[in-house]
């Protein structure tokens, strides 16, 4: 029982000064321009974990010792003059200090690991401008919107969005950027032949004025406008007309050469229609998270198909309290 409060209480303790250590070393990384999206509260799972061990770490404490008294010989401990109980056998407690000793330095050494882990991740050029940046999800099939309601909020949306008090730019995408989500498909590129099955892309759909708004450069041609958003009834199963691409791709599919004009289709069988038409080429981002090597990307026009939800990005010159006070502010004001 000593032995269980004792692990207890230091439990306690170390989960109390987890839970400050990592908020400080956090707020010291985290500022306006590299805002860091990290919880460091202990949750239950972390919560049971620690409290397990506490009770493992009571056992062991507590029972060797009690299992090493139940060996003692009492007659001559009680003859001894001195008074000793039993004869000191400092070789496991000489061990287990060791040990603790041992794993302290573990411990350092995976603290130090992580500050640097930390250090080189905020130091990963992503792609995009991460300061000033806004996002929230909306689920509009869930809400109950069809495909013309879904495009009519998107538009909506985005419009009220931009004229906003504050805001910068404003844009919305599929698929939200490092948030380990994705949508891969292999793709047929006109003029391409590849040897075996590797002509596969990462997609996402994403509306007008996107790269502006996340600040990624277009290198070449031009990026989405309102005369994109057209849907037209077509054959093919995939109805985009119109397609940007990242360097990667670039490089991968046409060799670094202009792809200003050249169609994709999205599938590789024999005969897979090409109906995007290549009209820009964009700087290179990182898509599901910061760790991922750069991957060959083609977006499309998200109100060119169907819109189940969305995730939008606000660029704003504010603070980001007082922009999304403003955001709350023009949704109650529809």
């Amino acid at each position: 029982m000593e032995s269980l409060v004792l692990a207890v209480i230091g439990t306690a303790l170390g989960l109390l000064f987890a839970s400050w250590g990592a908020a400080a070393l956090l707020h010291y990384y985290d500022s306006p321009e590299t805002p860091m999206a990290i919880a460091s509260d202990p949750d239950l799972r972390i919560a049971l974990f620690s409290g397990g061990l506490a009770v493992i770490t009571a056992m062991l404490a507590g029972c060797v010792p009690a299992l090493r008294s139940t060996r003692v010989d009492l007659a001559p401990a009680l003859r001894s003059a001195g008074g000793a109980v039993a004869s000191e056998q400092p070789r496991l407690r000489n061990a287990l200090v060791v040990v603790q000793v041992a794993l302290s330095f573990l411990l350092l050494i995976g603290a130090g690991l992580f500050v640097r882990s930390v250090n080189n991740l905020l130091a990963v050029d992503t792609g995009f401008r991460t300061s000033h940046l806004l996002s929230f999800s909306v689920d509009l099939a869930g809400s109950g919107y069809d495909t013309d309601r879904a495009h009519d909020f998107a538009k909506a949306a985005q419009a009220r969005l931009a004229n906003t008090a504050g805001v910068a730019a404003a844009a919305s995408t599929f698929i939200g950027i490092l948030e380990g989500d994705g949508w891969g498909m292999d793709v047929t590129v006109e003029g391409y032949h590849p040897e075996k099955d590797d002509a596969a892309a990462m997609c996402n759909a994403v509306s007008p004025g996107f790269f502006r708004a996340m600040g990624v450069p277009v290198l070449l041609g031009r990026e989405f406008d309102e005369q994109d958003d057209r849907v037209e009834p077509r054959p093919q199963p995939w109805p985009f007309t119109v397609a940007v691409v990242n360097e990667t791709f670039v490089k991968r599919f046409f060799g670094g050469q202009n792809p200003i004009g050249r169609h994709l289709g999205l599938g590789s069988d024999p005969g897979t229609p090409m109906p995007a038409r290549i009209v820009g080429v964009v700087k290179d981002t990182r898509y599901g998270a910061v760790r991922e090597r750069t991957r060959a990307q083609v977006f499309f026009p998200n109100l060119q198909s169907g819109i189940e939800g969305l995730t939008i990005y606000v660029r704003t010159d504010r603070t980001p309290e007082d922009a999304m006070r403003a955001i709350r502010q023009q949704s109650k004001n529809k």
